[in-house]
């Protein structure tokens, strides 16, 4: 029990986010019949806040102490907040789908109010010198990245406000507040985790560890680039982006070099992973060219999501492993998990993203829209399936071991 304890907001997490890549899928549907700015935004807050940065938060519980060696502060009130908050994201997704201003100003206030003092409690966790200096280098990335989640959280309440009351000047901060959610929160976790949670995903270590710190360079400096370019001349914004377009680069051959000499069978996570790096391209030419919406679309769907979708079949299924079998089990991922299930759900999620991405591409045709909602939803019920089917396979492995050796 203990071993549940210890563990009970890991697969929470993993549940809620899951379940909300689903509910995305049906937005898309919705919007098929029915095209708005009020469905786009649900979209976007549905797997941006209620999928990705909800398992983050929760999973950043466990990374924090594990690759910082520091011990959490507050870290009952850290877990939860992390509780709170797919809560209040439900609420506010609830309040675009009917377009309901009061309500998306109320809960973006309440989302804001739980992500900051989350980002808090992580920061002065990370102010503790870490004995290591490696560990104080990923202390550092940690904290920035944190604090570009609780900008992008308070930007998102003044464009609440905004449009609460049609403050032209409020509503400016929408390309801001969406380049600090999806570059410098998640984009630069996703490259800075990865670092770590490649090697048990692929079998080995980074043979250029410099890319690693040219990438995030250049990631974070085209964000911030781009905040400015906002702010004083947005005939700059695309060059801007092309920094962080640049900053793609360096990460995808790196990972695409650990892949090619990966030494572990596990081929499922590979696959998302290779998916992921397309994805991330598209959107980052994309974003150079000028195709926001493409972009926006590319980097959640695909970048983000299959890169989750990559780490959930190894690194979550290892945590539902440990969850019933202890953190001494040596069980493998693809010892419970459905080959054929995973092949499945890449091949959907595949499918999914590429025909919203030709969606929103070529807006007069609806059909588009409804394949990307039927495939994606495929793509989701088959990772619901195959992890179902894990945990039933764990806990059968758990009621074979007695007693005296659980």
């Amino acid at each position: 029990m203990s071993i549940l304890r210890n563990h009970w907001i890991p697969p929470f997490a993993l549940a809620v986010g899951a379940a909300l890549n689903a509910v995305s899928w049906a937005i898309v549907f919705a919007y098929a019949f029915a095209p708005s700015q009020a469905l786009e935004l649900a979209w976007i807050h549905t797997l941006a806040l209620g999928s990705l940065t909800t398992i983050s938060l929760a999973v950043l519980i466990h990374v924090v102490p594990g690759f910082t060696d520091l011990r959490w502060r507050f870290e009952r009130l850290a877990r939860t907040l992390t509780s709170i908050l797919p809560l209040a994201v439900i609420g506010l997704i609830a309040s675009f789908v009917a377009w309901w201003s009061v309500g998306i100003t109320l809960f973006a206030v309440v989302v804001a109010a739980t992500i900051v003092l989350y980002v808090a409690v992580a920061l002065v966790t990370l102010a503790k010198p870490a004995a290591d200096p490696a560990d104080r280098a990923v202390a550092r990335a940690l904290a920035f990245v944190l604090t570009a989640l609780g900008a992008t959280a308070t930007v998102g309440v003044l464009l609440a406000f905004g449009l609460l009351d049609g403050s032209a000047a409020l509503l400016r901060l929408a390309p801001i507040h969406v380049v600090l959610g999806l570059v410098g929160w998640l984009t630069l976790l996703v490259v800075g985790v990865s670092v770590r949670t490649m090697r048990p995903m692929l079998g080995v270590p980074s043979r250029f560890p410099a890319l690693h710190i040219v990438a995030s360079s250049l990631l974070a400096g085209g964000m911030l680039a781009t905040i400015l370019a906002v702010a004083l001349d947005p005939a700059l914004v695309r060059a801007a982006l092309a920094i962080c377009a640049l900053g793609t680069i360096p990460y995808i051959l790196d990972v695409v070099d650990r892949m090619r000499r990966g030494a572990i069978a596990h081929w499922a996570p590979r696959a998302f992973i290779a998916s992921a790096l397309t994805w991330m391209f598209v959107a980052a030419v994309a974003a150079t060219l000028g195709f926001d919406r493409v972009a926006v679309v590319a980097a959640l769907a695909g970048w983000l999501v299959q890169m989750l979708y990559a780490h959930l079949h190894h690194i979550g299924i290892r945590v539902i492993a440990t969850a019933f079998l202890g953190e001494e089990d040596e069980t493998r991922p693809w010892e419970l998990l459905d080959a054929r299930t995973s092949a499945a759900t890449c091949a959907f999620a595949q499918l999914g993203v590429l025909a919203l991405v030709l969606a929103v591409s070529m807006q007069a045709w609806p059909a588009l829209f409804f394949a990307a909602a039927l495939f994606g939803a495929m793509g989701s019920l088959a990772f619901g399936i195959n992890a179902a089917r894990s945990i039933r396979r764990a806990r059968a492995i758990a009621g074979a071991i007695p007693n005296s050796l659980a």
